[in-house]
């Protein structure tokens, strides 16, 4: 879980943001630049905060981990990890942030294609290997959970009945819904958004399926402009969308995957920013066991592996 703080001691520095020109992309619809407003400024970043880990506490409910002074190598609790994530890109009515609904297609598409994705072999299990993965189409939802203030219950509620009805794609072993949420719209659970954390992923049960999900706030308001990264909306949101995804590439079930004395890969490194190689979009560093390090890579593929950019 990606959370927020407020003491700055960091500047990390990226690139201003575009949409990927590669020619590779240009199939998925992702070869048009950002609108000039919306990329963020080049250079050095307002400081970033000291974060202080918050989120469900291994033995059920809600508990404060302890603050990330040091990192811990993860280990592996018997569960599953999602071999080939499957990301649906879930907007909760269409007054989700224009720029977030125009990229984040292009982003995870070149996401899960692509180095960021290779290196995570390491956290193979027996039975599983970690590969690349695919973004299936964005879905506008109108959902029936009309209030400005959701549990997560409410959302998953909502994931349910949305599947259910047949407006989101019914779910596999390897589906990830990550979803975004308009101006206005809070998430009490946790310690609420924008006071406790900045996003989450978790999973239910749902006619015997599993449902991974993300929940990602809008970052453009409210208290989410505070903590919640030093960039424009779309570096901080396509960072936190970085963080929860790999956590949930690693540990879809929360603590029953990969994690450590720090929790999950993210959290070890949480803010620590980087650039998604081949491309400008901001995104998380996450924990490397091999390398000891809060690592992400600094150049294109690193596997013959080939790309799957859509379904």
């Amino acid at each position: 879980m990606l959370t927020q703080a407020r003491n700055a001691t960091r500047r990390y520095a990226v690139r201003a943001l575009r949409c990927i020109a590669a020619a590779a992309l240009t199939a998925s619809g992702c070869a048009n630049p950002a609108p000039a407003a919306d990329r963020g400024t080049p250079g050095v970043l307002p400081p970033h905060p000291v974060m202080r880990t918050l989120g469900p506490s291994p033995g059920g409910g809600d508990a404060p981990f302890a603050p990330l002074a040091a990192a811990g190598d993860l280990s592996y609790g018997g569960g599953a990890v999602l071999p080939n994530v499957r990301i649906v890109p879930v907007f909760w009515t269409g007054n989700v942030n224009a720029t977030i609904q125009s990229e984040i297609h292009c982003f995870y598409s070149a996401a899960v294609s692509g180095s960021y994705m290779d290196w995570l072999s390491e956290y193979d299990t027996p039975t599983q290997h970690i590969g690349r993965g695919s973004v299936a189409g964005d879905v506008t939802i109108t959902p029936s959970h009309t209030g400005k203030t959701l549990s997560d219950g409410d959302i998953q509620d909502e994931l349910a009945a949305q599947i259910d009805g047949g407006a989101l794609p019914a779910p596999t072993a390897s589906t990830l819904y990550m979803m975004y949420f308009p101006p206005g719209i809070s998430i009490s659970s946790l310690g609420g958004s924008c006071v406790a954390f900045c996003a989450y992923h978790s999973d239910f049960s749902h006619n015997g399926h599993a449902i991974r999900y993300g929940v990602m706030p809008d970052l453009g308001s409210g208290g989410c402009t505070l903590g919640c990264g030093g960039g424009s909306q779309l570096q901080n949101t396509t960072m936190a969308s970085s963080h929860e995804m790999i956590e949930a590439v690693t540990d879809p079930d929360p603590f029953s995957g990969w994690v450590g004395p720090l929790s999950e890969i993210g959290d070890v490194c949480n803010m620590q920013t980087a650039t998604l190689p081949g491309t400008s979009y901001a995104v998380q560093k996450q924990w490397s066991n091999s390398r000891g390090i809060c690592f992400s890579p600094s150049t294109g593929p690193t596997s013959t592996e080939p790309p799957v950019i859509a379904e």
